[in-house]
């Protein structure tokens, strides 16, 4: 990619912010292996952003922690895709869940709900409620309680909800997702950020990839410029959501994962939670073609190439296992990505961040940003630069 295209793929993010479609952003492209393009713009109190400063991906976690440590776990005969969850969860047999496979998990067609405000039930808890919001003032030891009651508190809800749709009715579900991270979690005997490290980050040199667990006064980057992401918690409700959020005086604290069910998980979800760079983000999407095609560092190529392909076996949006794939002409990805017979994979963050991967072109485009700053309703502009700036990407590496 020539000097020239660099510029304008930079200028094509310097217009959206000009715009504020978000405070901050990264990119970063990989060609047939290569880092042909990294861009950082805007800032936040903390400063301007850099290529190195961390970004909350968002729901970018269920497809590069939670879809890979799980592939890799059925790679290793440890989890059985068409299995029962409730094999390895005898808990989520409640309410009918017997039947739900892993694979229904995956697809997003277990007939969970697409999300519920289970943090509310941590806010009221006596133990859980002082971290909502938390205090710098806040023991140690009264932190860990807090956030240890609270995900105890979330996962027994989660086990325990009902189904609100068919199984097999694909709906994008945040709560199959936190089921799907904790049983990885149990297969496995570890957390499910250690997890991530070991199986996923290490093997791949994901240096800048971590989760931030919220239990200990401690940071998973030290020294590194965390993009904010708001400053209230809970955070304000989303479009659509309702809820109440208590007063309290604004206060940012960067490296507090945004998802608020994350967040009452102790920042280390199956459905978000991971923080980033744009460059570490286009780097899993390139090695994800490379184990693909044939490379052995995760040891799964061939699962994950089963779980890249079109779901068929069920109704509803097009998606792959794990991934979303694009879908006509009104995909973030573009109208470029995707058209090659191996298609693409990616997946969308609610955070203002994005990874396509294009498996033919041998293509992987990260753009993160804090599009949720000030405000979660700020959805317009990021909806505009992605398409844009993924055909600019298209036009420019085929050109």
């Amino acid at each position: 990619m020539s000097q020239p295209h660099i510029e304008e793929l930079s200028l094509c993010i310097e217009e959206a912010l000009r715009e504020g479609a978000f405070a901050a952003a990264q990119s970063a492209v990989i060609v047939d292996g290569e880092l042909v393009h990294v861009s950082a713009h805007g800032g936040d109190e903390n400063g301007r952003v850099s290529a190195a400063s961390i970004f909350d991906v968002a729901s970018l976690t269920k497809m590069v922690c939670t879809t890979t440590v799980t592939a890799i776990l059925v790679a290793q005969g440890k989890l059985e895709l068409h299995a029962p969850v409730a094999r390895y969860l005898p808990a989520f047999a409640a309410n009918e869940k017997g039947e739900v496979t892993v694979r229904d998990l995956l697809a997003h067609t277990s007939g969970l709900s697409a999300w519920e405000p289970l943090f509310l039930e941590a806010m009221r808890h006596p133990i859980a409620g002082p971290v909502w919001p938390a205090s710098d003032c806040l023991m140690a030891g009264t932190r860990r309680a807090a956030f240890t009651a609270s995900r105890a508190l979330i996962l027994k809800r989660v086990m325990g909800a009902p189904l609100t749709r068919p199984r097999g009715e694909r709906v994008y579900s945040d709560l199959g997702f936190i089921v799907l991270g904790h049983l990885c979690e149990v297969v496995a005997s570890k957390p499910l950020d250690a997890l991530f490290v070991d199986l996923v980050a290490r093997p791949l040199g994901l240096d800048g990839t971590r989760f931030h667990g919220l239990g200990e006064f401690r940071s998973s980057f030290a020294d590194r410029h965390i993009v904010v992401t708001g400053t209230t918690r809970p955070r304000e409700p989303a479009p659509g959501q309702t809820y109440s959020v208590p007063r309290q005086p604004p206060r940012a604290y960067p490296g507090d994962v945004d998802d608020d069910n994350a967040y009452a998980l102790g920042g280390v979800a199956g459905h978000a939670g991971l923080f980033s760079t744009a460059t570490d983000m286009a780097r899993y999407g390139s090695a994800l073609i490379e184990e693909i095609g044939g490379a052995t560092r995760l040891g799964a190529g061939e699962t994950l190439a089963q779980f890249a392909k079109e779901d068929t076996e069920s109704t509803g949006p097009k998606r792959a296992l794990g991934f979303d794939m694009p879908s006509g002409d009104s995909s973030s990805a573009g109208t470029f990505m995707g058209r090659g017979p191996r298609g693409a994979v990616g997946h969308l963050g609610f955070t203002g961040c994005s990874l396509w991967v294009d498996l033919e072109l041998c293509l992987s485009v990260a753009l993160l940003s804090n599009r949720v700053f000030p405000s979660r309703r700020n959805v317009d502009g990021i909806n505009l630069l992605r398409p844009k700036f993924h055909d600019l990407v298209c036009r420019m590496t085929s050109g």
